[in-house]
């Protein structure tokens, strides 16, 4: 039986459409074209003071990063980012993440916490990306109020426990003006 063109067409656009859904390297092709297409995040401050309930938040550490509890973070600037490795847009931008935490790491503390995915599997995704910065679980029940519905969600926390940022949605968190908004926040007392 002879394929005409079309066939073969179709063919290789089954096969390629099978390998970008169903394999390794089509989540890496789709995390890549996702971080490609990355927005600058809204900058649009608000300011909802954290409830006491909501410093509960005891953490498994990872990557190296000990244990600990959001309320030993009191009075810092904190980056907190719900991330899951089953989720395509957080993947897609870690690399960004990675290098706006290796800009500020001595200046923010950054939280990267993970959600729905088990010790095996986050242990796993870190060892395969290389990445370094300090990702957690949460341990303990949290305050609904404080633990988002959309990943990936990310918070920004002043030194008076007030979050003043929150972007729900992938961006591109190597931008300047995160840049800029961090060292505002870290330079206020």
């Amino acid at each position: 039986m002879k394929l005409n063109r079309d066939q073969i067409t179709s063919v290789l656009l089954v096969v390629g459409l099978l390998v970008l859904f169903l394999t390794p390297l089509g989540k890496t092709i789709h995390a890549k074209i996702l971080a490609f297409t990355a927005s600058d995040p809204k900058l649009e401050m608000t300011h909802k003071n954290l409830e006491p309930k909501d410093w509960q938040i005891n953490l498994l550490g990872y990557n190296g990063f000990s244990d600990t509890n959001l309320e030993a973070m009191k009075g810092k600037v904190i980056l907190i980012n719900f991330w899951g490795t089953w989720c395509g847009p957080c993947v897609a931008e870690m690399p960004s993440m990675q290098n706006l935490y290796d800009a500020k790491k001595k200046e923010v503390n950054f939280l990267f916490i993970s959600r729905g995915d088990k010790p095996e599997k986050i242990k796993s995704f870190l060892e395969k990306t290389n990445y370094n910065f300090p990702v957690y679980e949460i341990a303990n029940k949290p305050s609904k109020d404080f633990i988002p519905n959309t990943l990936p969600t990310t918070y920004v926390i002043n030194k008076n426990g007030e979050i003043v940022f929150v972007e729900k949605g992938m961006a591109d968190w190597n931008a300047p003006e995160v840049h800029a908004m961090l060292d505002k926040l870290i330079s206020e007392n």
